[in-house]
């Protein structure tokens, strides 16, 4: 092992001596995951090569890192060896079955002398012929066992993909029916593999084909991303979906109340979720990737939501806010309420000066969504307590049983139904 090793070194330094005489260099990285059937390790983890050269010959540096499993549990493998014993295999065939060629590490950042505290490690390989495509993954020695990470490629040639770009960066969609063309554009023109693939951050907002058509589902906000199959070069765009506007309804009260939820479609309908103080939607909604986490580097929670931080305010734009602690008291006490149902979904129809609203049991969201059908808390915009690790604001409860005001968790997803001032 250790004499493979002076090889790889000593190959190394020829390297480092062919790349200092190259004329007219050409340089490029490449990050992009070759196949579907990757062979994925817990110890080593691997993507970039930096291919360098002057058109005949090209040389490869591979770069690994070694993973947190193995740094944190080094005692748990006293049988880890020297650096020699991490590095890479490569090959032209992409399941690394054939010719492989293995190459020891030339040299690791870290501390100490033991391998499991070297972090990143990298090799040269080298000469090189032009327009090849090379597959490579790192590997750790384990107890006399190989342990690998997921395979890559790279190419030793001009045309390998650098950039995409989109023809547009910000577009806004109205639902039902609106649609958005994306195109996207590889570079350089002479790149030789210009497939790419499409992905939305929130489908249930919008989606898009592998042709890069848009389709909007709901109101809110997502990211439409093009990734290129090499090199994994991205572009995003910001797409707004917009719906129907809410109607301003008077149930003689001091304000007017909207006759949907924020981002639904119709009056049954649960609409978009938010946690108190933020304005667009999430996936998940826990104490940890909440704006008011009560963290020591978190904002402190303000008293009354400004209009930058109301839902309400920022989704619907014009005079619309979230309602604050008083006026869903005034709602409770000054309307009639009684149970109804509409498109099969069940809530509160609440009457007053001869109009009314309807509310859903839109239910309500932590790390999945509860309660659906049967509950839901609608969050003003007044502050109600701040404790050591999380914050509660006052909220309109609802359920078949009962409508109430009281506590409720800052950082959970919640409906919003928005007011406008007389």
């Amino acid at each position: 092992m250790k004499n493979a090793f002076r090889a790889a070194f000593q190959m190394t330094l020829m390297a480092v001596l062919l790349l200092a005489t190259l004329a007219a260099m050409t340089s490029c990285k490449d990050k992009f995951q070759t196949h579907s059937d990757t062979i994925t390790s817990i110890y080593v983890i691997t993507g970039e090569a930096s291919v360098s050269g002057n058109g005949a010959e090209f040389v490869a540096t591979l770069h690994g890192m070694v993973t947190e499993a193995v740094q944190n549990f080094r005692e748990i493998y006293p049988g880890l060896a020297e650096k020699e014993e991490i590095g890479f295999e490569y090959s032209t065939d992409s399941h690394l079955n054939n010719n492989v060629t293995t190459v020891g590490a030339m040299d690791a950042e870290g501390e100490g002398d033991d391998v499991s505290l070297w972090k990143g490690f990298r090799a040269n390989i080298f000469p090189l012929p032009p327009s090849t495509v090379y597959y490579y993954r790192a590997f750790i020695v384990i107890d006399g066992k190989r342990e690998y990470g997921t395979i890559y490629s790279f190419r030793t040639d001009d045309a390998m993909v650098l950039a995409v770009t989109l023809n547009t960066h910000e577009e806004t969609l109205t639902v039902p029916g609106g649609t958005l063309q994306l195109t996207a554009t590889v570079y350089p023109p002479a790149a030789l593999n210009k497939a790419v693939q499409w992905s939305s951050s929130q489908e249930s907002i919008a989606t898009v084909d592998q042709d890069g058509l848009v389709k909007g589902v709901r109101p809110g906000k997502t990211d439409i991303t093009v990734t290129t199959q090499e090199g994994g070069k991205t572009d995003v765009c910001h797409v707004t979906v917009k719906g129907p506007e809410p109607k301003a309804v008077d149930l003689g009260l001091s304000v007017k109340w909207a006759d949907i939820n924020v981002g639904a479609m119709s009056e049954s309908d649960y609409g978009s979720f938010f946690a108190w103080g933020e304005v667009s939607t999430k996936s998940s909604y826990t104490n940890s990737n909440y704006k008011y986490h009560m963290g020591i580097s978190s904002p402190t929670p303000p008293s009354i939501l400004p209009a930058s931080g109301d839902a309400a305010s920022v989704n619907l734009g014009g005079n619309w806010r979230m309602p604050k602690k008083e006026e869903i008291e005034a709602l409770i006490s000054g309307c009639t309420w009684e149970k109804a149902t509409i498109d099969e979904m069940k809530g509160w129809k609440v009457s007053g000066n001869g109009n009314s609203i309807f509310l859903p049991f839109a239910g309500n969201w932590d790390d999945e969504w509860f309660g659906y059908n049967s509950t839901a808390t609608y969050c003003s915009s007044t502050l109600k307590d701040v404790y050591a690790d999380f914050c509660s604001a006052y909220a309109l409860h609802i359920s078949e049983d009962e409508y109430k005001i009281g506590g409720y968790v800052c950082y959970y997803g919640h409906p919003v139904r928005a007011v406008v001032d007389k």
